[in-house]
């Protein structure tokens, strides 16, 4: 048996791979990151911590909780 790291290719294959143009892509960045980040450029590492997404869903599901 392969090992597969638990975000393949098979499973999303529309996700880690992007067609199309990349300042498009960059003006999305911008619109999303507001003004205070930059654009990571091709090859640069970017961080992502996990426990302050959970707290933007768990703030996203207690909103839609209280209708």
């Amino acid at each position: 048996m392969v090992d597969q790291p638990w975000f393949s290719q098979q499973k999303y294959p529309n996700h880690m791979s992007f067609e199309g143009d990349d300042g498009l892509r960059r003006e999305i960045w911008k619109v999303c990151s507001g003004s205070s980040l930059d654009v990571p450029k091709a090859g640069e590492r970017v961080y992502y911590f996990p426990r302050l997404h959970v707290e933007q869903v768990i703030n996203f599901r207690d909103f839609f909780d209280s209708f």
